[in-house]
C-alpha cells in the first residue's frame, strides 16, 4: 500500500468501481454462479495494493481490477493476474 492510501485511508490511487454481476459457469457437478466485483486502475500497481486491502471469503467470488496492463484479481485462494 502506498503512503498516500496509508496516510489517508480508503483505496489506493485511482480505484474505481465499475459494477459487481453473477454470471452461470459449469461445474463439475452442474451448473454454478460465479460473483465478480469489477473495478478499474490505471496501473498494475494500484490494482495490487488495491487487492491487498480486500479479503475474499467466500468460494466463486472474485475482485477483478482491470487495468491497460492486464486484469489483477483476487479469490479466495489469493491474488493472481489473469491469464
Amino acid at each position: 500500500m502506498s503512503f498516500f492510501s496509508r496516510l489517508f485511508g480508503g483505496s489506493p490511487g485511482g480505484v474505481k468501481y465499475v459494477r459487481t454481476y453473477t454470471k452461470p459457469r459449469m461445474g463439475a457437478s452442474g451448473p454454478i454462479e460465479c460473483t465478480y466485483e469489477m473495478h478499474r486502475a490505471q496501473t498494475a500497481q494500484e490494482a495490487r495494493e488495491f487487492l491487498a486491502t480486500k479479503t475474499v471469503t467466500k468460494k466463486l467470488f472474485y475482485v477483478v481490477v482491470e487495468t491497460p496492463e492486464g486484469n489483477w484479481a483476487k479469490d479466495i485462494d489469493g491474488l493472481y493476474k489473469e491469464g
